[in-house]
C-alpha cells in the first residue's frame, strides 16, 4: 500500500472524499447482496459446494463482474494478480471459494440446482441493474469507472499502482 502521508495537503481532502465515497458505495453493494440473500432464501436453491460452478468450461458459462464488484472484492480480500491457466476460477482453493464472503453477483446467483435455472436469469438481471444504479449514484465520486467484463479478465490483470 502506498504511503500517502507525504501527499500535498491540497490532495488530502479529495482523496479522503473519494475514500469515503468508496466506502459508501461498498456499503450499498453489501446491502444489495443482503437483499439478494433474502430473496434467494425464498427459492431455497441447493448448493452442493462441489466447486463445479468455478470450473467455467465444465459448467458451460462465462462469469462476468462489474468494476464495482471487483473494486469491492479487491478492497476486502488480498486477491492480487492471479495466473489464469485454465477456464477455472483461481480463487477456488482446495475445493472452496477463498473469497466466498465478498464474491460477486454472478457467483451469488449461480447454482447447480436445476430447479433454480428458471428464476436465476431474472434475479441476476434485477440485481445487476441495482448495482448499475448504485454506480450511477456514487461511482464517479468513488473514483470507479464503469466496466463489465469476464471475471477471469479482472483477475489476470496487474493491480494498479497507488
Amino acid at each position: 500500500m502506498a504511503d500517502h502521508s507525504a501527499a500535498p495537503s491540497s490532495n488530502r481532502p479529495a482523496s479522503q472524499q473519494a475514500s469515503r465515497a468508496r466506502e459508501r458505495l461498498f456499503a450499498g453493494l453489501e446491502k444489495i447482496y443482503q437483499d439478494l440473500e433474502a430473496e434467494l432464501q425464498q427459492f431455497g436453491p441447493r448448493c452442493q459446494q462441489s466447486g463445479f460452478c468455478c470450473d467455467f468450461e465444465a459448467a458451460g458459462h462465462t462469469l462476468f463482474a462489474s468494476s464495482v464488484e471487483m473494486a469491492y472484492l479487491k478492497a476486502r480480500e488480498k486477491v492480487g494478480q492471479k495466473p489464469v491457466t485454465a477456464n477455472r476460477c483461481p480463487l477456488l482453493v482446495d475445493g472452496r471459494c477463498s473469497v466466498h464472503r465478498h464474491r460477486g453477483l454472478g457467483c451469488r446467483v449461480y447454482f447447480c440446482d436445476p430447479a433454480f435455472a428458471g428464476p436465476m436469469p431474472d434475479i441476476h438481471e434485477r440485481f445487476y441493474k441495482r448495482i448499475q444504479n448504485l454506480w450511477q449514484e456514487a461511482g464517479a465520486e468513488a473514483g470507479i469507472d464503469w466496466a463489465y467484463r469476464p471475471w477471469l479478465d479482472w483477475l489476470s490483470e496487474p493491480e494498479p499502482e497507488e
